[in-house]
């Protein structure tokens, strides 16, 4: 797991400084407990995801033993009238048993284990990494960027009432506008590498629809008692 986002009073005055005017002040002083709460769920799971490199790096090695097991499979499938061979050498040489000593129920069991072999490596051929590690055309290329910046809208849209979007200068075409303004003091306490990357994020967090996670919401969900709506 990563270590903790820490979000020490100078940090909270500096968010509060970058955010326009709270709904009220009472979501000003719970704003810390959010940042908190967050920092020690959903930023730790969008921190924990690999990147979208190493996710295909990963997807290459499956498909690499995914493939091997394929022409193992075809291997066997085409010397099905050498499998007698086959077995004699599997009791003779990896087994060190010389035909003398092999009894037929010895035989019968080794043809019946290369039967499960065959069927072991047909699951084995079968098998689709990039359905559990999913790279859809449609998911960001800094995912966890993506999902930090939405989770920033949410804190944004519940703090101001105000809907967090993408603003660029015309005049100068660099990012701006109040959510940009939160989100550059955020993304370096995730990060660590100032604003680099957050530009791009934004862009592709307005394709996808500027959308707001749920975290505000399921946070009010898990701690009731904190009555995160109420002004």
């Amino acid at each position: 797991m990563k270590n903790l986002i820490s979000f020490s009073d100078q940090v909270v005055k500096n968010l509060f400084r970058s955010l326009p005017e709270p709904v009220c002040e009472r979501r000003r002083e719970l704003l810390p407990q959010i940042l908190d709460e967050w920092s020690r769920t959903d930023l730790q799971k969008h921190l924990s995801l690999d990147t979208r490199a190493v996710t295909k790096r990963r997807i290459k090695k499956v498909e690499r033993v995914r493939d091997c097991a394929r022409a193992l499979l075809k291997a066997l499938n085409a010397a099905d009238e050498e499998r007698a061979t086959i077995e004699d050498e599997m009791l003779r040489r990896v087994e060190g048993r010389s035909l003398d000593d092999i009894s037929r129920l010895e035989w019968s069991n080794m043809s019946a284990r290369l039967d499960e072999e065959v069927k072991f490596l047909t699951k084995l051929a079968a098998i689709a990494p990039e359905g559990w590690w999913r790279l859809g055309p449609g998911q960001p290329r800094n995912y966890a960027g993506y999902l930090v910046l939405s989770d920033a809208a949410s804190i944004f849209l519940w703090f101001t009432h105000r809907k967090p979007k993408r603003e660029v200068d015309r005049n100068i075409s660099t990012e701006t506008g109040p959510f940009f303004w939160f989100a550059s003091v955020l993304w370096p306490l995730v990060f660590g590498k100032g604003i680099h990357g957050l530009p791009a994020t934004m862009k592709n967090w307005e394709k996808v629809g500027s959308r707001c996670s749920p975290l505000v919401a399921n946070i009010d969900v898990h701690h009731p008692t904190w009555r995160v709506y109420e002004c």
